[in-house]
């Protein structure tokens, strides 16, 4: 009825528990009370004063980034996300003005604090047998990225350009393999900023020629890496990794950077060469990719109006650039996987089974995979592209059958693909040529190394014949999670500003900060969701899908449970008849092993087990 009598008290209890050094315990609650009252008091709807308030509260809160306390430096953040996701909304209002002087303060001493708190981070905790961390007391990297974000998107611009300097001075001047997701989050966010705000600074010419001058070697002309350990390396590809993704401007340097690519694929360490595969991925990402830009949207004032989120799209030469990059990586993975082979699509029997070798080369087939996934996806079967020739021809109605496949095709999402009979033809090539190369190495390794589990385990990795939003892994949950979250905090605020029974419901008017992580979250379902490779090549398609279901019964256990996870996705994509084939296939497999098997040592066990869970 009356927040702005009830704000009041909260946030001067709050700031007792901020100050209060003898009661730590009051401080992690202060904080927490601190975040549920952002979407309030800082409403000038609700507390017109609110804003006054901001720069005592943001101060006290710095204490709270505590690498020993890792649950109130997560409450910290989150009042900090909060608090700067509600400043965007008044970007250009007087009540901002007042307070870019003291942002600009604030904005060095909160990256002292960050730089702090990621130098004395311990080394993550390892990954248990199913790829999960187990312990529960780690700083959560997507929200430490999304608090980045949202700070550097409510500070001024020249703000911004500063922060971007000190983060590329810090990222350059050391190496901290502990903290190396944190730090590559801050260039990545960084480099977004620079690029959206800075029209006249180039954030290309900001972050790769420095990062690149570090990693490459001058006295042999920049073709070999600069004499550095391998911790240090990983480092810098890195690094570079994730400036090349939002940075943009990539034009000019990408044979440089493919250059550094081709390098850390000759390197010895395995590490080393799973860095330059996400170097690729970065580079792939920042030419290619469509994505929201940073920042908020355009529009000024309040939240109650319709937003225009801005969008980055491909340029055709950077279309052409990837495709031609797409074609240089699948060139150099094949150079690994079939060194003997013509030209034209290898075989199974062409396969050097080397194990080094091929290490390397399913490494670059899933970083081509990932990175290609805008150039590769959104291509329409024929007989899907026939019944929307004779949907808008206008020449009779449609059947039900039709109707249905209009019905189930997928939204657009700036993707190749789509971009016509050009781009379609692209985007089918590239996709055969990769998943080609991905069924002969399958295939040579089941047949002639099938006792090497942790080979057929990584010769599985590039493979994903589902919709990708399927994956447990897919990009888009973390926003939803962060989206549903965030919308839940704010619901009875903004539904308590709104009449009884007004139309749109209360989603309508949620801040932009909230709808902006939810079209975030829905434009990465709706890219998944185009990548449907049955409608590339039905005949590669179903081949991989018998391949699949035979590693599925293999002996090893991971090695089914992976394959197993590709092969649903991929069946329900499917055909029906290909959906019986593996059913058939199960159960023949089940029947053949239950007569046999006596023991859990017997290996027809082991392929029971594969056959009835799948």
């Amino acid at each position: 009825v009356s927040p702005h009598k009830i704000v009041r008290p909260l946030l001067d209890l709050a700031a007792e528990g901020l100050v209060s050094e003898s009661t730590p315990h009051r401080m992690a609650a202060a904080l927490k009370m601190l975040s549920t009252l952002t979407p309030v008091f800082l409403d000038p709807k609700l507390v017109p004063d609110g804003s006054e308030t901001l720069p005592r509260a943001l101060e006290l809160t710095l204490p709270g980034i505590d690498v020993n306390d890792p649950s109130k430096t997560d409450a910290t953040l989150r009042f900090i996300a909060s608090a700067s996701a509600r400043l965007q909304s008044f970007r250009n209002t007087e009540e901002y003005t007042e307070l870019a002087g003291f942002l600009e303060e604030y904005a060095h001493q909160f990256l002292e604090r960050l730089f702090g708190l990621l130098d004395a981070l311990e080394a993550p905790p390892k990954k248990n047998k199913n790829g999960r961390i187990t312990e529960s007391s780690t700083l959560s990297s997507f929200f430490f990225a999304l608090t980045v974000e949202t700070f550097l998107g409510a500070v001024p611009d020249d703000v911004a350009l500063s922060v971007a300097e000190k983060v590329i001075r810090a990222v350059s001047a050391k190496a901290t393999p502990n903290a190396l997701k944190y730090y590559g989050a801050m260039v990545r966010i960084s480099a977004a900023a620079v690029a959206a705000s800075s029209p006249d600074v180039s954030a290309a010419k900001m972050f790769i020629p420095r990062l690149l001058s570090q990693l490459m070697d001058d006295d042999c002309g920049a073709s070999c890496f600069a004499a550095q350990g391998e911790d240090e390396l990983v480092w810098r590809l890195r690094m570079l990794a994730q400036a090349c993704r939002t940075c943009g401007g990539l034009l000019q340097y990408q044979d440089q950077l493919f250059h550094a690519v081709e390098l850390s694929m000759k390197h010895k360490s395995r590490k080393v060469y799973k860095a330059g595969a996400r170097l690729f991925r970065g580079l792939m990402e920042g030419l290619t990719s469509t994505r929201m830009m940073f920042g908020s949207c355009e529009g000024i004032g309040n939240d109650d109006g319709d937003y225009d989120f801005r969008w980055r799209t491909p340029m055709p030469e950077e279309w052409e650039a990837g495709e031609s990059l797409l074609g240089r990586a699948l060139a150099l993975a094949e150079s690994y996987a079939f060194p003997e082979s013509p030209d034209g699509f290898p075989e199974s029997n062409d396969v050097d089974l080397d194990r080094e070798s091929l290490f390397r080369a399913v490494r670059i087939l899933h970083a081509v995979r990932k990175g290609g996934r805008w150039t590769m996806h959104g291509v329409l079967s024929d007989e899907e592209n026939s019944i929307i020739a004779h949907a808008s021809s206008d020449r009779g109605s449609l059947s039900r059958f039709e109707a249905k496949t209009l019905a189930r095709l997928p939204p657009k999402s700036g993707v190749r693909g789509e971009d016509g009979q050009k781009g379609s033809t692209v985007a089918r090539s590239l996709w055969e040529r990769l998943f080609h190369d991905c069924y002969a190495i399958l295939r040579a390794v089941a047949e002639k190394r099938p006792d090497d589990g942790a080979l057929l385990y990584r010769c599985l990795e590039p493979i994903e014949l589902g919709t990708e939003a399927l994956a447990k892994n897919s990009s888009s949950r973390p926003s939803q999670r962060a989206e549903s979250g965030f919308k839940a905090a704010y619901k009875g605020v903004v539904a308590m500003k709104r009449d009884f029974r007004s139309p749109g419901g209360v989603g309508r008017r949620m801040p932009r900060f909230v709808q902006k992580l939810r079209i975030q979250a829905l434009h990465e379902i709706r890219l998944g969701a185009s990548a449907k490779p049955s409608r590339s090549s039905r005949e590669l398609f179903e081949n991989l899908l018998r391949q699949l279901t035979q590693i599925s019964l293999n002996d090893f256990p991971r090695v089914r449970g992976r394959a197993r996870g590709i092969l649903t996705r991929a069946l329900r994509v499917a055909r029906p008849i290909a959906r019986r084939g593996v059913i058939e296939d199960a159960i023949r497999a089940m029947d053949d092993a239950s007569s046999a098997v006596s023991t859990k040592e017997n290996a027809n066990y082991e392929k029971l087990m594969g056959s009835a869970d799948l």
